[in-house]
């Protein structure tokens, strides 16, 4: 793969950023306070520091100028981004309500993408939270600018594990330990709620770990324990219509992870049984195995252009490693080898040039 020498990566491990520049051939392995530059030199970029607790998601915004994560230590922090990837500073930490132990953790979120003016105006978040019984499975709604909670999303019986606006961002949808999906219309948006009611998808026998919409939002894949990935057709959605396209039946464990291509045309998916699949997204037809990995697989993520998918590491690593693969010949492009334990983590920057991911302990 011709990459220009400019491109590069950032490495966030337990927020530390490393910038790898791609020209070299070959795998580069690097610690987690190195920036690997030619011919291979280390150099410190970032070392941001900051959260407590395993990191359980990281998205840029659209611009690219923030990059927000979510963790068990119960806060969503901001982070302004230099536009070399070269430093992110703290700008803002986004708290809700917290309780002892448990109470006010933090296992999933999603940002809306921009509204007609230009905003990304919420910031979707669940997981344990804290407040009576009956929110503590709640999605709550943040204003993203101002950090504030407009909203809890009641309906989900267990805890939240996912969560997934549309392309359109009239839509966010939501999974977890109830085994269902939940719709929620987020356009009906009056006062301090939303007037219409989720709808809901059900079939799943087992925990769903991760949802992704197809860049068209005619596809949403839903990955669970019950070791199928289903893809729903959503088209319909305006009109309270989601059909089931295809269970997709592959893996011999549960499934973590799911990302669509940003051409549309193929999902991939990942988990336990350490391989990547895809699967065409029109009909789920199996396109094969993408690759056999050295490691459980968690946080799929596409490069802008599809020419990269990024695979983070959901179990203790044996050996530590962060896996970025060649599409679609599935050959290792890189390997980082920064992160102390598990990896649940990543994001691409929308440029391309920048990747970010996290983790933290191995806990049961």
């Amino acid at each position: 793969m011709n990459l220009p020498r400019q491109w590069g990566f950032v490495l966030w491990v337990a927020m530390a950023i490393l910038g790898i520049d791609t020209g070299l051939p070959g795998t580069v392995t690097g610690s987690d306070t190195a920036r690997l530059l030619p011919p291979a030199s280390p150099r410190l970029v970032i070392d941001a520091g900051g959260h407590q607790g395993i990191i359980r998601q990281l998205m840029f915004t659209t611009d690219g100028r923030e990059l927000i994560s979510v963790s068990d230590d119960k806060t969503m922090r901001i982070w302004s981004v230099s536009p070399d990837g070269r430093r992110a500073d703290l700008s803002r930490t986004i708290r809700g309500q917290i309780g002892d132990g448990r109470e006010g953790m933090l296992a999933a979120s999603a940002i809306s993408p921009p509204n007609a003016k230009g905003r990304q105006q919420w910031l979707a978040v669940g997981g344990y939270l804290a407040g009576p019984p009956e929110a503590r499975n709640a999605v709550r709604l943040h204003d993203y600018a101002s950090g504030e909670v407009r909203a809890l999303l009641y309906g989900h019986r267990y805890s939240i594990l996912a969560l997934a606006f549309s392309p359109s961002g009239r839509w966010l949808a939501s999974a977890g330990k109830d085994n269902t999906v939940r719709l929620w219309d987020v356009e009906s948006w009056q006062g301090a709620s939303l007037t219409k009611a989720p709808l809901v998808l059900t079939g799943h026998t087992g925990h769903i770990y991760d949802l992704a919409w197809s860049p068209s939002g005619d596809r949403l894949a839903s990955a669970s324990a019950d070791h199928t990935t289903s893809l729903w057709n959503t088209e319909q959605l305006a009109q309270d219509r989601v059909t089931l396209v295809a269970s997709l039946d592959g893996h011999d464990h549960r499934v973590q992870t799911v990302a669509f291509h940003p051409a549309g045309d193929v999902l991939a998916s990942g988990g336990n049984d350490q391989t990547i699949r895809l699967w065409r997204s029109h009909d789920g037809k199996a396109r094969g195995v993408l690759s056999q990995t050295e490691h459980k697989l968690s946080a799929l993520s596409f490069s802008p252009d599809g020419m990269l998918l990024l695979a983070g590491n959901l179990d203790p690593p044996k050996p530590k490693r962060l896996t970025v693969f060649a599409y679609p010949t599935g050959k290792v492009h890189r390997v980082f080898t920064g992160h102390q334990n598990l990896v649940i983590a990543t994001a691409f920057h929308p440029s391309g040039k920048w990747v970010a991911s996290g983790g933290g302990e191995y806990k049961e």
